[in-house]
């Protein structure tokens, strides 16, 4: 570790691009020449949805929801989403390069032919390519909150970097066998950390435990502050927090019931509406139309 590049300047790791890729109405294939696809970069892939195969010139990986993939610079090979499946992939350098902007993505003036060290160079050890563990969890975190903010401002771009470099040193710090760092959302109150989360990744369809992961507290501390105060517990505050956004989006006749579900995290407009309909005493349809809008939405 003593001669890795993580112990000199150059090391500096960026987000360069970062969002959610879906095989709508047929599978799809994330290969060399695809816009979805850069083997110079670093390449973080966590699955939503659906099943999802990765084959390069080193490994087969079958996946399923869930899954979290750490795919190296220079892997050549395809990933292949089924039918319906989502991922969310970030692309990022650990070694600073000059960079510019252009138009909302950050890329490097180097050539196509620069690739961004290993991780033997880099960290001094190899790091897997399926996570799992501790840094499987916060990896999903991260990539949902990169997916969230990152595009607002130049400000939003820095603190991914910050979070990404967080997560690296968690990673490292797992395989190593080190005490690992703690991925918060935010360096403030993390239950307040954690509702910011809930706030900006509704569509995500995060649970209790995930946002008690992304606090840093252990789960039961984490429930016990979060019922102090909010006077609910996480599961519920969720539910309540997607509702409510859904009500504000069913005032606007562009979005179909269909789409303000899938929106505020369900996976199904039938799901959505027993949900609606437990909270609020009526379908959103008849919610929309004015026949029975409850007095809290």
């Amino acid at each position: 570790m003593a001669d890795s590049l993580v112990t000199t300047g150059p090391y500096q790791p960026h987000v360069l691009d970062c969002g959610r890729v879906e095989a709508s109405g047929a599978s799809l294939v994330i290969a060399p020449g695809s816009p979805d696809f850069d083997s110079r970069a670093w390449r973080l892939v966590r699955i939503l949805d659906g099943a999802a195969r990765c084959r390069t010139d080193m490994i087969d990986l079958p996946c399923r929801e869930g899954d979290v993939l750490l795919l190296h610079p220079g892997t050549r090979g395809d990933f292949h989403l089924a039918a319906g499946a989502r991922c969310l992939q970030a692309f990022f350098d650990v070694i600073h390069r000059e960079r510019e902007l252009s138009g909302e993505r950050r890329r490097s003036r180097l050539g196509d032919d620069t690739i961004q060290p290993g991780s033997d160079r880099v960290w001094g050890l190899p790091l897997p390519t399926r996570i799992d563990g501790h840094a499987r969890d916060t990896a999903g975190l991260l990539l949902v909150r990169l997916s969230s903010t990152y595009w607002r401002d130049a400000l939003s771009h820095y603190f991914a970097d910050v979070e990404l470099a967080t997560w690296l040193a968690d990673l490292v710090a797992q395989v190593a066998g080190r005490d690992r760092l703690h991925l918060s959302p935010t360096g403030r109150d993390p239950v307040g950390g954690s509702l910011e989360l809930a706030a900006s990744a509704l569509s995500h369809r995060l649970y209790a435990e995930d946002l008690a992961r992304a606090s840093g507290l252990g789960r039961s501390t984490y429930f016990r502050r979060f019922h102090e105060v909010t006077g609910s517990g996480p599961a519920t505050h969720l539910r309540h927090m997607r509702l409510q956004r859904a009500c504000e989006l069913l005032r606007d006749p562009a979005h179909s019931v269909a789409q303000v579900g899938r929106i505020v995290g369900y996976r199904s407009a039938a799901a959505f509406s027993r949900a609606f309909a437990r909270r609020y005493g009526c379908s959103p349809g008849r919610w929309r139309r004015g026949d029975g809008r409850a007095d809290d939405c």
